[in-house]
């Protein structure tokens, strides 16, 4: 004779619960940890493609493109390729700002809770006028400037999670360096800090 199966019995059930709510309780902070950071590989990400896209199609249509960014604390911040060819008024052309009428050939905000929290590039090659876009001319090079000197447009973007940034002390930092020879190189550090204000950048 087959015996009935009975289940489980209500204790049994409970028991089970009990176990699953204990291992969720062990396991969240890793998974909170570990989403922060898939959430900011993918804002560096987004920048790292924005920046070259304008290195592309600078180069395949010789023209000056711009990526210019935003920076913001609980604000996410963002980013935009466009011609800087003034949109019809050759006074705004090169600037580093987008104007009304330039063409735009992408445009972003970082994930959220993912920070823009400084972007800051040279307008001359040893200086830093915080200036918060970079400009890639004909060649492929951040270079740009309505004639005269070439001027050079390299720098640095800081990016992070809000709450790192919030709690002030050691978290995930990274940073997206252009170089004034169009290089891009993602470096990281566990402090929000610039060199020139002690802190400590590596790949």
């Amino acid at each position: 004779m087959l015996k009935k199966n009975k289940g489980f019995s209500l204790v049994e059930l409970m028991i089970g619960l009990a176990m699953l709510s204990i291992l969720a309780g062990l396991f969240a902070p890793y998974g909170k940890q570990w989403y922060k950071g898939y959430s900011l590989t993918n804002g560096v990400n987004l920048i790292k493609s924005a920046v070259q896209l304008a290195k592309m199609t600078s180069t395949k249509n010789g023209i000056s493109v711009v990526v210019q960014f935003t920076q913001g604390v609980k604000d996410n911040g963002t980013y935009c390729v466009f011609v800087d060819d003034g949109g019809g008024i050759p006074a705004n052309a090169e600037n580093g700002t987008w104007q009304d009428g330039e063409q735009v050939f992408r445009r972003g905000t970082m994930p959220n809770r993912i920070e823009i929290y400084l972007a800051e590039f040279d307008s001359v090659v040893g200086t830093n006028d915080n200036i918060m876009s970079t400009m890639f001319g004909p060649m492929g090079l951040p270079v740009g400037g309505a004639g005269g000197a070439p001027v050079y447009y390299s720098g640095q973007v800081y990016v992070c999670h809000e709450e790192d940034l919030l709690a002030g002390g050691k978290g995930n930092f990274k940073r997206i360096n252009i170089g004034p020879s169009g290089t891009i190189r993602i470096e990281r550090s566990d402090s929000p800090q610039t060199e020139a204000a002690g802190g400590y950048w590596h790949e």
